[in-house]
């Protein structure tokens, strides 16, 4: 959203109330202290002459504020920008108003700074103050405004940013399981097809062969069997678990259980936990950490833990490693932890444990 040059100078921007009403008593203050100081060498006559420009300042710009607002139809609405012609007319009559209170300070009290000089002729004074008022209204409602303007346009493309962010860990959580769903689907599919295909040939060679290499034919394709079967559906179930039918806490066994031989598991998930949706993001939140473990940790043992805190499902994975590097950049071997769990508007740590290895914890709303 752009605007023109002339907007910085005739507006329209949002009338703002309190910056206008703040700046205009500090001017009275200050005139005030200033009229003072020289009028008078007496402290209480000061004193008293500063409070009575600081009464009426406050009272003319209550009044120069109220009428700004009525001329320019503010409706509570600190945003609202009125029509160029309707904030001028606002500011105008704001101006004249300001003029209007500091000349009767002249015509009120006849002291050394407003009755010497250039304000010894009225109409210099309300020219000159008239302009010196126009001015400063102007400055102060057309710096706010811009001011406004600029954090605005910021706020709305970090704002952006963050929805962009937002889409793109969806996207990643997406991809990544589509494609663990099409390599699932190809296992079970296109290669247990070849392979019971290729069994019945074997088994039909088999047939017509000699006894001995008969029987190496038929080992053979017991193995293929043992592949396509347990094998192609245990890597098929590793890859995309059918969470939702077999439950969280048995998708996850399964998931320690594959480690067996190279890493000792252990998954504690509390009694009676109901996750929800969330159960695909706490399983590829320990699935990943365990394999960082695995690959990056070189650790013998991992202990998961999953429980609620207040509102919250909180991950806790435990390992015995080398712990995380020092170097390590951020998202680098953790994106689809960072994905999972930025998609929950959750968060995520990785820090060293005091006796070694390495403590990884995520929390998303429950």
């Amino acid at each position: 959203m752009g605007f023109s040059r002339s907007r910085l100078i005739f507006g329209p921007w949002p009338i703002a109330p309190v910056p206008l009403f703040l700046f205009g008593v500090i001017g009275f203050l200050g005139r005030g202290i200033v009229v003072a100081g020289i009028s008078s060498t007496d402290r209480m006559e000061i004193v008293r002459y500063t409070a009575l420009l600081f009464v009426e300042g406050i009272v003319i710009m209550l009044v120069v504020v109220g009428v700004m607002l009525v001329i320019s139809g503010w409706r509570r609405n600190p945003l609202s920008v009125p029509s160029r012609a309707r904030y001028l007319m606002a500011c105008l009559a704001g101006s004249a108003l300001a003029t209007a209170g500091l000349l009767s300070l002249r015509l009120v009290n006849d002291d050394a700074v407003t009755g010497k000089g250039m304000y010894a002729s009225l109409t210099i004074a309300i020219v000159w103050t008239g302009i010196s008022a126009t001015v400063l209204l102007f400055a102060i409602s057309n710096g706010v405004g811009y001011t406004r303007f600029r954090i605005g346009e910021q706020t709305r493309r970090l704002l952006e940013q963050v929805d962009q962010l937002g889409r793109q860990r969806t996207l990643i959580v997406e991809a990544d399981e589509r494609v663990r769903y099409e390599v699932a689907t190809a296992l079970h599919d296109e290669v247990q097809g070849v392979l019971l295909r290729a069994n019945l040939r074997l088994t039909a060679i088999a047939e017509n062969v000699d006894a001995t290499d008969a029987s190496s034919l038929r080992d053979v394709v017991a193995d293929l069997e043992r592949l396509r079967g347990a094998g192609i559906r245990s890597v098929g179930r590793r890859i995309a678990p059918p969470i939702e039918a077999v439950g969280l806490v048995t998708a996850l066994d399964d998931l320690a259980t594959s480690y067996e031989g190279s890493i000792a598991v252990d998954i504690q998930v509390a009694e009676g936990l109901d996750v929800g949706d969330r159960a695909p993001a706490v399983y590829r939140i320990v699935e990943q950490a365990l394999l960082n473990a695995a690959m990056h940790g070189r650790a013998a043992h991992v202990t998961v833990g999953v429980d609620r805190q207040a509102d919250r499902l909180a991950i806790t994975v435990d390992d015995d490693g080398v712990g995380p590097p020092t170097d390590r950049m951020p998202g680098t071997g953790t994106a689809i932890i960072d994905a999972w769990v930025g998609t929950f508007d959750g968060a995520w740590s990785l820090a060293p444990l005091p006796a070694g290895g390495a403590r990884l914890t995520a929390s998303v709303p429950a």
